[in-house]
């Protein structure tokens, strides 16, 4: 991903179903984080001009984006087993997928677990 694939893609297929915010209609707030193709004055030109009200995160925020926290969990289990990584590389990225369990991940959201 580079910031003209970004830019395309906002501005073919985000801003076409963005809302406007002072309407208050539906998809009407775009969250992204601080990723360097977010950062295009020309996306957020493109996300401002369909009326969407754009809110960055906070730099470093794994309270605010949880998939963060299972990012890490994923990498370090790749770190920690990168001389695996020559010889079975398709093992050692499914061995990191399951060290993020359910519980892993809801604790990390604040979700509570679905109740039936």
């Amino acid at each position: 991903m580079n910031t003209e694939v970004f830019e395309e893609w906002v501005e073919r297929f985000l801003c076409p179903v963005l809302g406007s915010y002072d309407d208050r209609e539906e998809r009407s707030i775009v969250v992204m984080d601080n990723a360097s193709v977010h950062l295009s004055q020309k996306v957020a030109d493109l996300i401002q001009s369909t009326g969407a009200y754009l809110l960055f995160l906070a730099p470093y925020s794994p309270d605010l984006n949880p998939i963060k926290n299972a990012f890490s969990i994923y990498k370090s289990h790749l770190k920690r087993n990168l001389y695996l990584f020559v010889h079975d590389w398709i093992r050692v990225h499914d061995n990191a997928i399951d060290a993020v369990t359910a519980d892993i991940a809801i604790n990390y959201s604040g979700m509570q677990p679905f109740q039936s």
